[in-house]
Formats: C-alpha cells, structure tokens, sequence
C-alpha cells in the first residue's frame, strides 16, 4: 500500500506541474471504499473543503484537502486510475484556484468542470444524470501519463470485491410426534423419543423420518 501511495503522490506533483501550472496545493491521498449509500459506480472523490488537519512547527493548524480513490476500482489499468487522480485534480483547481462550484451534491458535472478537464486533454462525455462526468485521455494526455516518472508496477494493489464463502450450519432435523389416540403432536430433535399422552395414557408416536 505504501508503494501505491507513494507513486500516487508523486503522479499527482508531475501532473500539477505539467497541467495545472503547479497552483494546486498540497493534498492527502487516500484509499478508501465508496460509501454504501452510494448505488453508482464511483472511482475517487475530492472533498470540497480541506478535511485534514495537522499543526506544524509553529503549533498552527494547517489543513489541507483529499483525494479518495476507490480502494475496489483500482484493479483497472495504470492509465485508468490516473486518469481518475486528473479527474479529481480538476475539481480541485476549480474549487481552490478559480473558487467555481463544478459539481452538485448529486455529483451532476457542470461546464466548468467540462471547460477545464477538455483543456487539460481529459474527452468529456456526459453519463447518465451526471452531466459531464465521463472522462478518458486523449492521446497527447495519454502520452503524458505514460512517461511519468513512476513504478507502474505499484498501481497493481487492489482490494478485492470477493467474499469468503460462509459457513455451513448443519442444523439437526426436526421429528415430529403425535399421539395415536388424540391426534396431539409434539417436536422434538430426538430422533426415538419416548413420551407418554398424559390425557389418553398412549405413547405419542413418530410421523415422520
């Protein structure tokens, strides 16, 4: 995990110096789930507010933002979760250097955000009640993330969807008694059960294997 984050720090400083012009500031990158209120498929996020906080030297609090990429989509290829990390990085500098709100609350991609990622060389399509959020690289951006300064081979890390298969309970069957005079029936887990009808003095008997 150490080596996929590091390798992700250090695309997302080439990237801000080859894109953004190196005015996007220093973040927190994460590898989280998606939420589970969350039905669509997601690949990363971009908190719209700094989140993180630590103090520095001077005992000032310094907060800075994040950069969640989905921890179960990340099996994708090396060029698809970068693209992913310049996804994120656009609403982040719309959000902090042109101030401008490119997303709604139900993650509809607005002009902005389609503006800024076509002139980075992100394609932008619209997707299904999210407005311009479909992004792919273009073959000049694709040439640039595949000559980053980066071990491709720790974008290999991702956290599988499978579950461990469950137990089996093996669950004692259930015999059933009645008594031959009456009709009264009764359960029991004994399988030869040897109980006598208190009203008409018969042994109850079984009817069934």
């Amino acid at each position: 995990m150490q080596k996929l984050i590091t390798n992700l720090y250090s695309a997302y400083d080439q990237l801000n110096k080859k894109l953004f012009k190196d005015e996007l500031p220093e973040i927190i990158i994460t590898i989280q789930s998606k939420p589970k209120t969350k039905n669509s498929i997601i690949y990363g996020w971009c908190t719209r507010d700094p989140i993180w906080c630590y103090k520095d030297e001077n005992n000032k609090e310094v907060y800075k933002y994040e950069i969640n990429l989905v921890a179960e989509q990340l099996n994708r290829s090396y060029e698809d979760t970068i693209c992913t990390l310049i996804h994120e990085q656009v609403h982040l500098y719309n959000n902090f250097v042109k101030h401008v709100e490119d997303c709604s609350s139900r993650q509809n991609h607005k002009l902005p955000f389609k503006e800024v990622a076509e002139r980075i060389g992100l394609i932008v399509e619209k997707g299904y009640r999210t407005g311009w959020s479909q992004t792919t690289l273009s073959p000049p951006l694709r040439q640039i993330v595949d000559n980053l300064d980066v071990d491709k081979s720790a974008f290999t890390l991702y956290r599988t969807t499978k579950e461990k298969p469950k137990r089996e309970v093996h669950r004692k069957p259930i015999y059933k008694y009645h008594c031959p005079k009456c009709g009264k029936e009764i359960k029991s887990n004994e399988e030869f059960l040897n109980v006598l009808c208190q009203d008409c003095n018969q042994y109850y008997e079984r009817i069934n294997k």
